[in-house]
């Protein structure tokens, strides 16, 4: 909803909500989430939001929360698996990484302008939307206020999904603590993603590993 009124648009949530839906449904059952595109396809469809819009829109969330779930995962499997010391040190070189992407303003003009002539024919016109994808990426990453909202509201969604995990673990498992769920939770996203195989197969893995602790 905030990404789309940056973008100057007003979409009612009897559109919004199907399509965050779809999204996330698609995105579990496809390799590397990639059914998340058709979030832009439907909002092209049904709230007449420009594909453009809607690509950035998607590559922002996604680009953001993948960005948000490895930090947090690489400082959670700190604490698991090292040592305090070593989990505060960790800690220490991580969080800096928080503002990185305020630097994606910078890097998305640099990227469009550095961009060769296209070339003629569908390669050209394919070329040129990816460069009006960048520009309107860009202008979400423009807003500061946006970028921290958004991401405050993603880290406490993660939360609460870490604590439903914690809670079901402790059904089976009273040695799970918090932060092991939510590497358990972090991890098994990133390998369902990483594998590039559907219905989220990449991350049963990660969940047996930290049971079977």
């Amino acid at each position: 909803h905030f990404l789309l009124l940056r973008l100057g648009t007003r979409v009612p949530p009897s559109v919004l909500i199907p399509t965050a839906i779809l999204g996330n449904v698609a995105g579990s059952l496809t390799p590397a989430s990639a059914g998340e595109f058709l979030r832009a396809a439907m909002l092209r469809s049904h709230a007449d939001v420009s594909v453009e819009d809607g690509l950035a829109l998607v590559f922002y969330e996604r680009v953001l929360s993948i960005f948000m779930m490895a930090l947090g995962t690489v400082v959670a499997a700190a604490f698991v698996a090292a040592s305090l010391k070593v989990a505060l040190v960790v800690t220490s070189v991580a969080m800096p990484s928080l503002v990185l992407p305020l630097a994606a303003p910078a890097l998305l003009n640099r990227l469009r302008r550095a961009q060769p002539r296209a070339p003629h024919g569908l390669l050209g016109r394919a070329l040129a939307r990816l460069q009006q994808v960048a520009g309107r990426l860009e202008w979400l990453f423009q807003d500061r206020a946006l970028l921290a909202r958004w991401s405050l509201m993603t880290a406490v969604m993660f939360i609460v999904v870490a604590l439903q995990i914690w809670v079901l673990s402790r059904a089976v498992s009273h040695a799970v603590s918090p932060v092991e769920a939510w590497t358990a939770f972090g991890a098994s996203q990133l390998a369902g993603i990483v594998s590039l195989l559907p219905l989220g197969i990449g991350a049963g893995p990660t969940f047996a590993d930290v049971d079977g602790d």
